[in-house]
């Protein structure tokens, strides 16, 4: 019952990564948007090391970033549905648990930095990081764990 629950929610976690994955790649809108996207991330964020990273590294590098977010994002949505999915005809295949691990860290590295560039934007913003965030975390310590006592 417990497996079932957490395939489930890691399911959940997987279809909010392909939903924003999709919608990045059936427009350039989300490119072309990002430079004043992270630009108002930057302006008033309290985290001067990452207001610094924003201006400095993100946004003279705005089509890679913007790259680098939507495939980490579908790669995400992979890793975590398709685990999933294999888990349920292997549910001790190592490399199915690594792979599993791999769409919870990557998750988890999307909502921390999405998380870090906007939770002084709203509470809605922060609250949803955390909790994305969080859960993926607790995913990939439960997966390293069965990675770690698997035989």
């Amino acid at each position: 019952m417990q497996t079932k629950v957490i395939l489930a929610i890691q399911l959940l976690l997987g279809f909010v990564w392909l939903k924003s994955a999709l919608g990045k790649f059936a427009s350039n809108i989300f490119i072309t948007t990002l430079s004043p996207t992270l630009a108002k991330f930057a302006s008033k964020n309290p985290l001067p090391w990452y207001k610094t990273f924003l201006e400095a590294v993100a946004i003279p590098n705005v089509t890679v970033f913007g790259e680098l977010t939507r495939w980490g994002e579908l790669t995400a949505a992979t890793l975590l549905i398709g685990s999933v999915v294999l888990l349920f005809k292997r549910p001790s295949n190592k490399y199915v648990l690594i792979a599993a691990a791999l769409g919870s860290a990557l998750g988890f590295f999307l909502n921390l930095q999405f998380g870090l560039a906007s939770f002084w934007m709203s509470p809605a913003s922060e609250t949803v990081n955390v909790v994305m965030g969080g859960t993926e975390l607790i995913l990939l310590v439960y997966y390293c764990l069965r990675i770690k006592y698997s035989t």
